[in-house]
């Protein structure tokens, strides 16, 4: 069993969990990010046009432009794995995976929505060729 000290835990490798990576080492804070084993809704994007300094990019690349970002702060260690165990608010925070303890002082929790599951039968493979869940976004496409 691997065991982890760290200053701040976040859970969750998602954008907002990247986000609070990148300044959590900006500040030069320890900090852990766990990416559990369901991907980032983030995944499911076929296209992003709405995003600052992309005009287009694949939901999947702008995931690890951000994990890289926050892999460039010596601080900052991204780790997998699912939380079975979560004890906070009393003193030192505690956290469990299957293979890791990991003992925090503050906890970040940034696990998002997730991905969404297929409601109709054959709409995921449609996802993002034509079938889309904003219109604002995806109106467009």
């Amino acid at each position: 069993m691997d065991e982890y000290k760290c200053e701040v835990l976040i859970i969750g490798a998602g954008p907002s969990g990247l986000s609070a990576g990148v300044y959590c080492g900006r500040a030069g804070r320890d900090t852990i990010i766990l990416g559990g084993k369901g991907a980032s809704g983030l995944t499911q994007a076929k296209e992003v046009q709405n995003y600052l300094g992309f005009e287009s990019i694949e939901g999947p690349k702008l995931l690890e432009t951000f994990k890289a970002h926050a892999r460039n702060y010596e601080m900052v260690k991204i780790i997998k794995g699912d939380v079975i165990s979560l004890m906070v608010g009393m003193g030192m925070n505690m956290i469990s995976t299957r293979t890791a303890n990991i003992t925090a002082d503050t906890v970040i929790i940034a696990t998002g929505g997730g991905q969404r599951k297929e409601k109709i039968k054959g709409e995921d493979s449609l996802t993002g060729y034509g079938v889309s869940y904003c219109a604002l976004w995806d109106g467009p496409l």
